[in-house]
């Protein structure tokens, strides 16, 4: 025991180190109950509000994606919608233009068959014009080749 007591003298302690070590315990549960508890609630408190807003603005933010979502779907559908109009449309312009492209042609070609016509019995009328007047120039020419 003098070996202890020795060494505690060494190190300068004394018999003040137990009411020291009472007024230190006292002190600690002091400020454990004015100091560490409210500051730990409020630590809690602000770590429950974080985590609450946190899971709000997940919510929010999952909400604002399916809205995102199905903007797109709709925008997507409108498109195809569009394109089906736009292709009928264009089918249908395509298939009047064609109709009168057929009924244009159709109305030249008769003009021109009506003028053909016209110009073989014209060059009919005139061939046989000509054959009918080929026997007297050949009574012509053999005139005056004698």
């Amino acid at each position: 025991m003098d070996m202890i007591l020795n060494v505690l003298g060494r190190l300068n302690i004394d018999s003040t180190i137990i009411p020291t070590f009472f007024i230190v315990i006292i002190f600690f549960l002091l400020i454990n109950f004015i100091f560490f508890k409210p500051l730990l609630s409020v630590i809690m408190a602000r770590e429950e509000k974080t985590t609450k807003l946190e899971d709000e603005a997940n919510a929010k933010s999952n909400t604002a994606n399916q809205m995102q979502n199905e903007y797109k779907q709709k925008l997507d559908n409108a498109y195809v919608e569009t394109q089906k109009v736009l292709k009928a449309k264009k089918s249908e312009v395509l298939k009047s233009q064609r109709q009168k492209y057929l009924e244009a042609e159709k109305e030249i070609n008769s003009k021109n068959e009506n003028e053909i016509s016209a110009m073989l019995k014209d060059l009919s009328g005139k061939g046989e014009a000509v054959i009918s007047k080929s026997g007297e120039l050949s009574k012509l020419l053999v005139e005056k080749l004698t």
